[in-house]
């Protein structure tokens, strides 16, 4: 199963949405970071006082959604950098793998590397080796059935 894939800006902002949504390592690092840096007013709150702690929290909080947010727009500016030359690729389901053939490469992923697939209702998004990830829009199949179809295959043979 083959599909032929265009990818748009917005295609790597859909991405970098779900990855950062979807890792905890991120978020542990991103409430950290907010936490760290509203430390002095956490000092600063009173024993017993109540309105300040919640304060604290819901500046933590808004802190830690501008990060996020930070982190998404700058993620998505270096995936589109990175593949200037590899927005247009084909994608094929092998038995054995994953093929994605670029303009000037072909990379193969067995089975075993790919971590289960992100779906969402626009998107595919399978991960293997560190640095690598296959993103297929749903414009890219022909119908709903093929989309279908390579979601359950997908799900059913990743392994990493």
């Amino acid at each position: 199963m083959k599909v032929q894939v265009r990818l748009t800006a917005r295609d790597f902002f859909a991405f970098a949405i779900w990855y950062y949504g979807h890792n905890p390592a991120t978020w542990g690092l991103t409430v950290l970071a907010a936490t760290l840096g509203s430390l002095r007013s956490i000092k600063g709150i009173a024993p017993g006082s109540l309105s300040e702690l919640i304060t604290v929290v819901v500046g933590v909080a808004v802190l830690t959604l501008m990060l996020w947010i930070v982190l998404v727009i700058v993620g998505t500016l270096m995936l589109i950098v990175r593949n200037r030359r590899n927005r247009e690729c084909t994608v094929e389901l092998m038995e054995e793998g994953i093929v994605e053939e670029l303009p000037n490469a072909r990379l193969q992923i067995g089975w075993e590397a790919v971590r289960p697939p992100g779906v969402t209702r626009r998107y595919i998004f399978l991960r293997g080796l560190p640095g690598t990830m296959q993103l297929i829009p749903r414009r890219a199949f022909a119908d709903d059935a093929t989309w279908n179809a390579w979601v359950a295959i997908c799900r059913s043979r990743a392994r990493g």
